[in-house]
Formats: structure tokens, C-alpha cells, sequence
């Protein structure tokens, strides 16, 4: 079980230094372990009972045996799922931050060659996340193959119209953990460089990057490497695959985007506000 992997060989050994560490430095704060992990145990707690439910049911299997009712009920407590994905993109960017520390990053090092770790924490700790849409399409695959005379085809159909909602709330959360992720990601890149504005944001959304000339007034200003926000566009120096040096922010709150092409060289026209 990969969740347990993550509390037995991560979780706790870390909480366990951050509670005898109080004289010393621990690997990481209690704080931080809490906000990395968040609720991971409840998850697994959660999925720990439904499984123990569907292995009695499928023991007494019969063909008028029933389990769309199981789902039905294991539904209501994915909510715990909710508090994971909103508080992933601060899991994220405390574990980024995290990973720059030599203590920690020996910390992983040295987890990463016990058995049964097969993966980097930071992959373990994403799949959560992915969890409740594998359970639509498992649903949606006991749907289509039970009849529809069957006993259990209404609880199959009620348990899948259920996770569709919730799947829903799944990729809304996952929308804001990529716009984190790719907000992290271009910090990192900068980290190097004095920073005016925050990069990350919690109304921050990234659009589009790519190679850039400016022209201001009609005359070249030099060439970035730029990233397109719905707020503003944030030019760079350097090269994407190893540091940038911050060039400019262009605030576009309040300003007009043209976009079009020039001999197939795409183009935006931005008018700033008087």
C-alpha cells in the first residue's frame, strides 16, 4: 500500500525526530511535516474500512450479491479527500522549499533505498490526488457490465452519478495544484534573482511561456524568456533549463490583449491603462 509506504517510511520517522529534536535542529518542523502530509493517515484509515467491507462481501459472493451500495457509502467520506487537495499546493511548495535543506535531502536519500520505497516522496504524496478518478472509472466499468435487471445496476448508477461530483471537486482542486506547481517551478528557476513581486498567488493562473521580443512604442526592448499569467506578464533573462535572472513584471490588471500572427509568428499587442 503506497500510503503506508509514505507514513511508516517518511511521516512518522520525521515527526519522531521533530518530537526528540526539541534542544537540536530537527530534519524538518512539526509544522512543516504537518503541512507535507496533511491528512494521509485519514485517507488511508478511510480506504483501510471500505476495503476490509468489500473483501467480506466479495467472500460471500454471489451472482445477486451486491457492492454499488459500498461505493454509495464510501462516497460521503471522500470529503476527507478535499482538505488533501487544498492544502496540496502548500504541501508543494513547503516540500520544494524543503528539498534545498542537506539534512532533508540526505533524509530522502537514504528513504529511497529501503524496500518497498519504489518512489520519490513527492510522487507518493501525488497520488491521492489521483485516487478518486480511477474510482469513477472502476464504477463506470462494473456499470456497463451489470445488467440492467440486476439488483445492485441503481446503487452502481447512484454511486457514479456520486463520484461525478466529486471528480468534479477533484479537478477543480487539481487545476490549482498545477497553477502551483508551475508557479514553484519558475520561483525555483529565479531563485538566484531579487524578486520585486510574489510570484506565487493564490489568484495567479499561467497561461502560456515562450521565447519573447519586446517592443515598446514600436522599438525592440531585447529578447525574454516570458511567462504569461492572467494578471501580468513576467519577462526573463537566462536559460529556462538552468536559472533566470528576473527582467520586468508588465501588470495587466486593467490593460487590452491583442493576439494575432505576423508572417506565422504569433503576436500580443498590450495597451496599458493611462
Amino acid at each position: 500500500n503506497s500510503l503506508t509506504v509514505v507514513i511508516k517510511n517518511f511521516m512518522r520517522p520525521l515527526n519522531e525526530d521533530a518530537l526528540k529534536s526539541e534542544q537540536t535542529q530537527p530534519i524538518l518542523s512539526s509544522e512543516k511535516v504537518q503541512i507535507i502530509f496533511s491528512d494521509i493517515e485519514a485517507i488511508r484509515s478511510v480506504h483501510r474500512k471500505f476495503l476490509s467491507k468489500l473483501r467480506k462481501r466479495v467472500q460471500t459472493w454471489s451472482p445477486m450479491r451486491k457492492i454499488g451500495n459500498l461505493f454509495l457509502k464510501l462516497v460521503p467520506k471522500l470529503d476527507v479527500y478535499i482538505t488533501y487537495i487544498c492544502n496540496f499546493d502548500s504541501a508543494s511548495q513547503t516540500l520544494a522549499e524543503s528539498m534545498h535543506d542537506v539534512h532533508f535531502a540526505k533524509f530522502l536519500e537514504a528513504m529511497m533505498k529501503l524496500p518497498g520505497v519504489t518512489q520519490s516522496l513527492d510522487s507518493y504524496l501525488i497520488m491521492p490526488v489521483q485516487r478518486i478518478p480511477r474510482y469513477k472509472m472502476l464504477v463506470e466499468g462494473l456499470l456497463n457490465k451489470t445488467p440492467s435487471d440486476h439488483p445492485d445496476h441503481s446503487n452502481l448508477e447512484r454511486a457514479l452519478h456520486a463520484l461525478d461530483k466529486k471528480t468534479q471537486q477533484f479537478n477543480d482542486r487539481k487545476k490549482i495544484s498545477e497553477t502551483m506547481e508551475k508557479l514553484l517551478e519558475i520561483q525555483y528557476l529565479l531563485h538566484n534573482s531579487q524578486i520585486p513581486i510574489p510570484i506565487l498567488s493564490s489568484n495567479r493562473s499561467f497561461t502560456r511561456e515562450g521565447n519573447l521580443e519586446v517592443k515598446i512604442d514600436g522599438e525592440k526592448t531585447g529578447f525574454y524568456f516570458c511567462y504569461l499569467f492572467n494578471d501580468g506578464v513576467l519577462l526573463t533573462r537566462g536559460k529556462k533549463d538552468k536559472s533566470l535572472q528576473f527582467g520586468k513584471f508588465l501588470n495587466l490588471v486593467g490593460s487590452v490583449i491583442l493576439e494575432g500572427n505576423n508572417e506565422d509568428k504569433p503576436f500580443y499587442q498590450i495597451t496599458f491603462p493611462k
